[in-house]
């Protein structure tokens, strides 16, 4: 089986930070970390999770990178109701548009980073 090709069809960002895996000597899987000289082989049983697993816990730099790579399946369908910018002071939805305007201009995001930065700066 191809390292990249999971059972279901589908392709797993993860491998960008492993080795196709190679069964070793003991019989078993192991797919080897490619990040910063790591070289950590994990086993491999047709799940991707013990991977994102370790990327996680010991390369925190390179999950956030793999978290923003998958932030397009996560993120919500948000309408302004969920924002409730009607109960808003003319003021507050002033800062608001400042902020989003401010935010568009400096740090294209996902939007879950938005939204943290919008409570930073306004609420």
């Amino acid at each position: 089986m191809e390292a990249q090709e999971i059972e279901s069809g589908k392709t797993s960002k993860i491998w960008v930070y492993f080795k196709k895996p190679e069964k070793e000597a003991d019989g078993k899987v192991y797919a080897e970390c490619k990040i910063e000289r790591c070289g950590s082989k994990m086993l491999y049983n047709n799940s991707t999770t013990s991977l994102i697993k370790h990327v996680k816990s010991k390369h925190p730099d390179s999950y956030a990178q793999f978290e923003g790579k998958n932030s397009s399946m996560k993120q919500a369908n948000l309408t302004s109701e969920d924002f409730k910018l009607k109960d808003l002071s003319y003021e507050k939805k002033k800062q608001i548009t400042e902020a989003i305007a401010r935010f568009i201009t400096l740090n294209i995001k996902p939007i879950q980073r938005f939204l943290l930065f919008l409570m930073l700066q306004v609420i």
